[in-house]
Parts: C-alpha cells; structure tokens; sequence
C-alpha cells in the first residue's frame, strides 16, 4: 500500500514538471546592456568650506561612444544619513562651492541610460575643512541688517558669512555676539547674534555657521519682547548672562540639562548693556533706572550694601554712560549727572556682591566726553580711552588728564573700541569711512597700545563691512 502512493506522488509531479515545460513560451532573445564604467575620481577631497571643488571623471561605455543618451547626478550627504542628500549637479563635469559646514561627507556621481533606466554609481569622500575654526568675528550693521565678516588666522578675510551659510541674515539692528553652549556644557559650543528685532538673533554652529536655533530657544519663557543687548559668559564650565530689554537673565551649567535661562533676575530695571565679572564667580550690573549698582543673588539680583567713600555704590546717582574692567581688575566708569549736567570718571573695586567705592573724578567742560562716540579700557595700565570723530583720546587716570591719542583721516568716524581678550595690547577701532561709495562703509584697525599710552597702527581691514558693532575673537571653547 505505501508503494502504490508513492508511485502516484511521482506520476503527479512528473506531469506537473512536463506541463510547466510545455506552457514557458518566453522569448530569451537577450539585449545586450551598454555597461558603463566610472573612473578617473579620487577616494577622498579636501575642499575648504566656500572653495569651488571640480571633478572631471572618465566615462567608459561597452556600446556606445556618444553620451547625449547619458544622464548625471552628482551628490553628497553626511555620513550614514543619506537622507540628508545634498544635490552638487546635474552635469557630467562637476563644478560646484561647498557651503556644507566642515566635516566628513559621503559623495556619490550617478550615471543612467536614459533609454534602459539602468544606473551606474561611484562613491566617493568629501572632507570640508573649515576657514572659521579660529578667529575675529565682526558684527556691523548695514541698512538695519545684521552682517557678519570673519578674519581667520592666516588673515584671510570672509565677507557676509552668515548670509553665504544661510542665505539669509541673521536679524536686524544687531547689537552683540557671544560665544557660549546651547542646552548642555557638553556640547561644542554656539555662536550667538543678537538682534534688536521681534525675533531678538540667531544660534549657529561654531566653525560652519549654520542655523541652528533661535535667539528665544535660549529661555525657558522668553522675553515678551525680545531686545539683547549684552552677552556674557564665565567660560566653558561656568555659567553665562544676557541683559535683554535692561532686565538681567542668568543660567547656570550645574543645572542637568536642557540648561535655558529663567525668569528675569531683576525687576524694573534699566540695566547698562555690560555684565561685570565680581571675585570669582560674582556677577555685578548698574541700573540706570534706579542709578545704582547691583550683584547676583541665588535667585534675583540684589541692590550692592551701601558703603562710605567718593560714592555710594547703592546709590551712586548718575547714569552709566560706559562701564568696563580695566586696571588690576578695577571697575572703570563714566557717569553723567543729569541734576548738575556734570560727567564724571569713577574708579570701584568689584567683589562677588559688593562693590567698593574708589575715586570720583569731574571731567572738565571742554574735555569732548559728552561727544563720545565709543569707550575701551586698558588692563595693563589705569587708562581709559574715548574716541570722538576721528580722534581716540585717552583718561590718564594717574595724571588726572585727557590726551589725544590718535587721529585717523578726516574722512572717518570712529564707532567701536574694544581690547582683545587674549592680547591685551591690541586694541580694535571701527570706523565708518564718509567718503566710501560702498554700502560696506566699516573699517577695522588694529592699534598696539603701549603701557604710556602711545599707540601704533599695525594693520586695516577696509569695508569689512557696515558700521561695527562688536568684535568677538572666537577660539575653541
């Protein structure tokens, strides 16, 4: 019994495999493919980020020898993200400026028979290296529009990054630049350009300079009306500030994160756009509102305890007009007192949450502070220095004097003092040139600063932009 059904399980298949046989009917008249081969592509290249790369492969076909029936794409994208893709081009000869921020790409140049649908591939690297990893940021204002330039190492120099990166700008009215982190100490780091607009400046990546955030993705809440005007930060490890709309907002790294700013640390208040470091973590702020000199608390800025001298710290009873840190870590200040139309220099020592009055002293009528135009002060010696058109002054405060420093051409309006964080003797001046036909009117000169005061151009940078309103030397946190 068990060999007649194995018997009938053969003849089964027998027929099935012979019916199957005689119902194939296909054509196996075969077309042969016209294979292409792609050669003539390095493994790896190392483009400058903005540079122009060119590839011009070598395309071999089996068939045919004309490539009008040919089509290409050329393509990068991030490596194991391929949804990323960036289109490079579509010709057969790639030409194309690299805007893709600094780091390792995959590529890939894709060949297809347009009349067999069928696509030859051949990948390749793409390393961007960066222009931007070190160097001098400058913010400047052109027709309301917040322009950045960069001035790397080498000297080189890169007009309207942002824009380039981007394609738009960053805001309008800029006001400040800062160099801090986003939401955690751990990660590399962003830059920030502050805008006195409704949207209040943009978040970047640190060397491509890519967008990545808004001003407000910085707060918990933020500002019901976004105004920065000042950024300060205690380094990579410590904490950081904003003054926005003359309120103080604090946020501290020792916070798990995300790390954003909280509420307002101070209420009804005026704050001068400069945030002072104090002792060793101490943070001070003057308000004009209220005309006196306030320190961060645990949880809000508090009033400074009122102390005897040439002033009253907690009620000093002048505006701000500049305030910085200058000699053997004193305060530097210029106050002008609106009840006796009087300006005055005002030395103070800086603690954690005090401030200790030193010397008051009364400029003279004719002294041109009232005309300033921008304030720097000098670390390595009690100087404070002022610019007036085309002319930087200086306060020599151990002379009790003003001196005239040095005189640019007449054409030029002086806009922006600031020393250098890092080299204490340079000194960066913006100018507006009134004689320039272009929209990019702002010049930047460095001065060396000796210890007397005497100072010595060492370089211009002309039309470097608009009228400058910061200057950041941006290193790696």
């Amino acid at each position: 019994m068990r060999r007649s059904n194995y018997f009938a399980l053969w003849i089964i298949s027998l027929t099935i495999i012979l019916h199957s046989c005689y119902d194939d009917l296909g054509n196996y008249d075969y077309m042969e493919l016209n294979d292409i081969s792609l050669s003539g592509i390095d493994s790896l290249y190392v483009v400058k980020q903005f540079d122009t790369l060119s590839i011009t492969p070598f395309i071999s076909q089996k068939i045919e020898a004309d490539e009008s029936k040919l089509e290409y794409f050329w393509h990068m994208y991030p490596e194991n993200r391929i949804n990323y893709s960036d289109t490079l081009s579509f010709d057969r000869d790639m030409e194309k400026i690299i805007g893709s921020p600094p780091g390792l790409y995959m590529a890939a140049f894709e060949v297809t028979d347009s009349e067999t649908g069928v696509f030859y591939k051949h990948e390749f690297f793409i390393k961007v290296i960066s222009n931007y990893s070190d160097g001098l940021m400058i913010l400047s204002n052109i027709d309301e529009l917040a322009n950045v330039t960069f001035i790397n190492t080498a000297g080189d120099l890169f007009h309207d990054l942002y824009f380039k990166v981007n394609g738009s700008y960053a805001g309008r009215n800029p006001t400040a630049l800062g160099h801090g982190h986003f939401h955690d100490r751990s990660d590399n780091g962003v830059i920030m350009i502050l805008c006195n607009d409704e949207v209040g400046g943009v978040v970047t990546e640190p060397i491509g300079f890519m967008h990545i955030g808004e001003y407000s993705d910085l707060f918990w809440i933020p500002p019901s009306e976004s105004k920065p005007m000042a950024y300060y930060s205690f380094g990579s490890f410590y904490d950081d500030a904003v003054i926005d709309n003359g309120q103080l907002y604090f946020r501290t790294w020792f916070s798990m994160p995300p790390v954003r700013y909280q509420a307002p640390q101070t209420q009804e208040t005026k704050l001068y756009p400069a945030i002072f470091k104090g002792g060793w973590s101490g943070l001070v702020v003057y308000d004009n509102a209220n005309e006196r000199f306030m320190a961060k608390g645990m949880n809000y800025a508090n009033v400074v305890p009122e102390k005897t001298g040439a002033f009253n710290p907690a009620d000093v009873g002048m505006q701000m007009i500049y305030g910085g840190k200058g000699y053997k870590g004193l305060g530097y200040g210029v106050f002008y007192d609106d009840n006796l139309s009087e300006y005055y220099i005002l030395s103070y020592t800086l603690s954690t949450s005090s401030v200790t009055p030193g010397q008051k002293t009364l400029l003279s009528k004719g002294s041109g502070i009232d005309q300033a135009t921008a304030f720097a002060v000098y670390t390595q010696s009690p100087l404070l220095y002022f610019a007036v058109d085309n002319i930087l002054y200086y306060w020599d405060q151990s002379k009790r004097e003003i001196i005239a420093g040095y005189t640019f051409d007449e054409s030029l309006s002086i806009d922006y003092l600031e020393f250098d964080v890092y080299n204490s003797n340079l000194l960066y001046v913006g100018t507006s040139d009134s004689n320039s036909v272009s929209k990019k009117q702002g010049n930047l000169h460095y001065l060396s600063v000796s210890f007397d005061g005497a100072t010595i151009l060492t370089k211009t940078y002309p039309n470097v932009g608009g009228k400058i309103v910061d200057v950041m030397d941006k290193r790696p946190l």
